[in-house]
This record gives structure tokens, sequence and C-alpha cells, in this order.
């Protein structure tokens, strides 16, 4: 939302430079109103613009298998929050800020209309010349506002209010100027921070005071109307949502009046416009990876089972803890295998691979290679990932998952869905051996410097570090050889929030975050389970 604001900015200041610099000159009074206006509402849209552009990055996002994802929902567990998360929550205290502001502001803008409506009300309203005249008590220069014209009654009755005046004044009311100057104090009662709106207000103003000071030329000369016009520039009060002679920029009126414009200039001007507005759109749009219509998607499938038909394949390969790839019978490094796989004729319009991990291979190697498939023309990977093959229990095995378990509370669920209650030393054989093994300390693993550097993307990725939130810039005084291990997981489009709206987290840790969470002496190891847990019975 931040950057919408500031696109938005930018392109409204640019909009009024270039009316500053090339069209407030000019005797093109009218076409200015229109692209005042304009500039306003096209400011607030441009940032909202899509444009696609060509892209180089892989159409697929990975869904990065966990290594260890603590099941602590399922368990009744309460999740751990961090000191950085129980910190002070900025954002509330920025909306309330910008609600008071706000708020403060509408009622100013309310007021301001109900001041100028009860000087209707209260002062004696007269059909002059066609106009309605407001004639007030107060000394003050004529102004506008709305179908009204406001007239200190002592300049009517010495007869200062002239021809001219009543027409300039008159103009405004049937160029519903009013309308303008309302849009631009409407506009600034809910983006008071935004610079531009205060620069068009002036310019929109002024403009406003151009066209009328033409209707009135029409009828008097000019010398004599910058004489009229001088004598009633006076201090007096200032109404912000009228149209009023009391303008601060009146040496700009008067060096206008002389001011004439030939048409060939004012078709190059408007047409200098157009590439002014190209650049905008193409610079302060949203970027979009283009997506040709006619392209195969890449898909990336987890979990699969390892006993599919070979056949289906295209190529087939294994991928070891060590980095290495069997293609064919025979073993590449990752480097030799992209060109390998580059080679290998496709016969299939949506070319599929078969990725078969070995146990314990780091997450670094795997993205490696799953990236070079993708960018090797594969549409489609099946990843199987081997796990240790399970040793038999053994009486330290038994230990281990007695002491994990021993301050868990059980609920055995039977057909009929009653459940019974029971501790861990009260449940049968059978049922502990449905109970999964306790977690094992994680093995250590550093990911590659391309898997590290695509962690920077802070629209993609949510970091911790050592179970801290940080930013992604925390990354720049890093190496990847620092981190040990990792734990990563991709967050569904309705399970994310608008404080981490990435599509995946991602957990680091350091050697000294790694000892703390998983060593001899942390929790992970000490501490027993906890929680509450139901078991279906089997009988």
């Amino acid at each position: 939302m931040a950057l919408y604001f500031i696109k938005s900015a930018v392109c409204l200041l640019l909009l009024l430079l270039f009316h500053r610099l090339v069209l407030q000159k000019e005797a093109m009074y009218h076409f200015n109103r229109f692209y005042l206006l304009f500039s306003v509402v096209v400011s607030f849209l441009i940032p909202l613009n899509t444009i696609e552009v060509a892209t180089t990055q892989p159409l697929f996002e990975p869904e990065v298998p966990t290594e260890f994802v603590p099941a602590v929902e399922s368990l009744g567990m309460q999740p751990v929050v961090s000191n950085a998360e129980k910190s002070l929550d900025w954002k509330l205290v920025l909306i309330l800020f910008y609600g008071l502001i706000t708020f403060a502001l509408l009622v100013r803008f309310i007021r301001n209309i109900n001041i100028l409506f009860e000087k209707v009300n209260r002062n004696v309203l007269i059909k002059y010349r066609g106009e309605n005249l407001v004639m007030l008590h107060e000394d003050c220069p004529p102004f506008s506002f709305l179908k009204y014209i406001f007239v200190s009654h002592t300049d009517f009755e010495a007869e200062k209010f002239t021809d001219a005046i009543l027409i300039h004044e008159s103009t405004h009311v049937k160029e519903k100027h009013s309308w303008d100057n309302l849009l631009v104090e409407f506009l600034l009662v809910f983006f008071w921070f935004h610079p531009g709106l205060y620069w068009v207000k002036t310019a929109i103003k002024l403009n406003h005071e151009f066209i009328a000071d033409q209707a009135a030329l029409k009828i008097i000369p000019i010398e004599k109307y910058k004489l009229e016009l001088l004598s009633m520039v006076l201090t007096g009060q200032n109404f912000g949502l009228a149209s009023s002679l009391n303008f601060s920029l009146t040496k700009k009126r008067l060096e206008m009046m002389k001011h004439n414009t030939t048409n060939s200039t004012k078709w190059i001007k408007i047409i200098a416009l157009v590439p002014v507005l190209g650049a905008l759109v193409y610079i302060l749009s949203e970027k979009v990876s283009a997506q040709n219509k006619d392209q195969i998607p890449q898909t990336l499938y987890y979990d699969v089972k390892p006993d599919r038909n070979t056949e289906d394949f295209d190529i087939i390969l294994t991928l070891f803890a060590n980095g290495e790839v069997e293609i064919g019978n025979k073993i590449y490094t990752i480097s030799q295998a992209v060109k390998v796989i580059n080679e290998i004729p496709k016969k299939k319009t949506k070319p599929k691979a078969r990725l078969t991990v070995k146990p314990e291979t780091p997450m670094g190697f795997v993205s490696d290679l799953q990236y070079a498939l993708f960018d090797n023309g594969i549409k489609h990977i099946d990843h199987i990932q081997l796990e240790q093959k399970a040793k038999p229990q053994t009486l330290s095995q038994s230990s281990k998952k007695d002491f994990y378990y021993q301050n868990s509370t059980f609920y055995i669920q039977d057909k009929n869905g009653n459940k019974t209650k029971k501790m861990y030393s009260e449940l049968t054989e059978n049922e502990k051996s449905e109970l999964r093994e306790p977690p094992s300390v994680p093995v250590k693993a550093s990911p590659s410097s391309e898997t590290f550097e695509g962690w920077k993307d802070p629209k993609k990725f949510a970091l911790w570090l050592d179970d801290l939130i940080i930013p992604n810039t925390k990354l720049d005084g890093m190496e990847a050889i620092q981190i040990v291990h990792v734990f990563s997981s991709r967050v569904h489009d309705n399970a994310r929030s608008e404080r981490f709206p990435q599509p995946y987290q991602v957990h680091l840790y350091t050697e000294a975050g790694f000892q703390k969470t998983f060593g001899p002496n942390s929790d992970f190891v000490t501490k027993p389970l906890g929680g509450t847990i139901t078991l279906r019975s089997k009988d």
C-alpha cells in the first residue's frame, strides 16, 4: 500500500511539473482545467495498472519439503511466541494516528461548507442580473461558491462591484469551479499526506482565475480591468472552498492577460504530453511476468509413490547426498548433469522427469537440480524422497518413546466415537506401536549459494533466524556457509496473514541457534512432549 501511494504521488508531481513548465504559460485555460483534474484522477489509476513483462525466472514455485516440522497443533500444544513478536504493534499506532488526523480534517471540511451555507441563510439574498448575490455585512473581496456570489454590502452600495467583477464571479458559477475545489479538498481529507494534492489545489485555483479573467476582458479594456482588480485585492477572510478575487498569485494573472497562444503551439504542447503519459504508465505501472496462454505450465509433485511406470518419463534421475546425479547408469556432477539433460531428446509435448532423492540429501542440491530440469525443457517433475529404512526397535528406542510421551494425555476413540482417557503407562503395546517415533535431531547441511540468494526476496519468503523473525535484508551481511540447518514450508493462500503474506516460510539456524534448539541440552532432547493425542482403536 505504501508503494502505491508513493507511485501515485510521484505520478501527480511529474504531471504537475509538466503543467508548470509547458502548459501553464500558454493561453489554453480550459484545456488546462481538464488536464489538472485528469492528472489527479490518472495519478491514482496508473499505479493500479499492470504491464506484462518478459521474465527469465522459472514458472514453477516448488513446494519445499520439510526436514523437521513439529506437529504442535495436532498435539494440542500452544506455539511459542518470540520476544520479537510481542513488541509494540506499530501498524496499529500508525492506523490510529492516520484516523485521528483524517477525522479532524473531515470535521473541518464539513464545518467550512456549513459556514458558507450559514452566510447564505443569515444574510440578504438578492437576484441581480440573473445571479444570486449574498450581501455580507463584513468588508471582504467578492467570492463565489456553488451558485452564490458573496459581495460586501458596502462595496455593492458604493458601486465598487462593477460589471467586470460580476462577469468574473458569474464565470466561476457558470463553469462550476466550486466543484473542482470541493473535489481536491475532499481528497485532502483522506490523503492529507499526499504532496501533489496541495500543489494541484493551487494550480486549479489559479487556472480558474485565468478563465474568469478572460471572460471579463471581453467587455472591458485590459488596463481598466487591471485597475479594478487591484482595487479589489484587499486583505480579508479567505475561504478555501470558494473562488475569490483575494488570491495570492495576482501578479501571474496580470502577466497572463496579454498572453496569446497560436493554435499550432497549443497542438505541439498537447502532442508532447503523449510520450510523457506513456513513460509514466510504463514506469509506474505494476510489472507482472508475462504468461503465454499457449505455454504449458511447469508442475512439481512431491510424495510420489516410487512404483509408477518409468515409461511415462523422458528423463529418470537419482540425486545422492554428496550432490552426484545418476542418469542412465552413469554418474555426473550437477553441472555435468545440466548438459546431459539439455542433450536428451524430449519426445512428448509435456516432457516429464522422475527425480529420486536419496536420504539426507541437502535441499540446496535438490533445488539446483529442479531448476536445471525446468530450465532445460522439462514441464513436470515427480519428486520421490526416499526415507531411511526403519531399524528394528531396540530397548533404547523404546525408552526414548517412553520418555517422549510420558507427560502426554491420550484419548482412545473406538468405532462408535466413544473416547477413553489414558496416560502413556496405561496404553497397550499395540497402542504404543501406533505412536510415531520421537523426532530425531535434524541433520546439519548448508544451503547452496543460489538458494541462499533466493531467500532475500521479501515478496516470496518470510524468514526466521534462530527462531527470531528477521528482515530479508539481514542475509546481505551473511554467507550460506553460516547456515547449518534449514526447514521451510509452503503457506497456502487461505492461511496467509497481513503480517506474513509470503507463500513460503523459511527457518534458518546458525551453529549457535542449532545447538540451542536441537543440541543435547535443548528442550528438543530433554523435554517430554506433553499435550493431548487422540488414537483411533482398531478393535
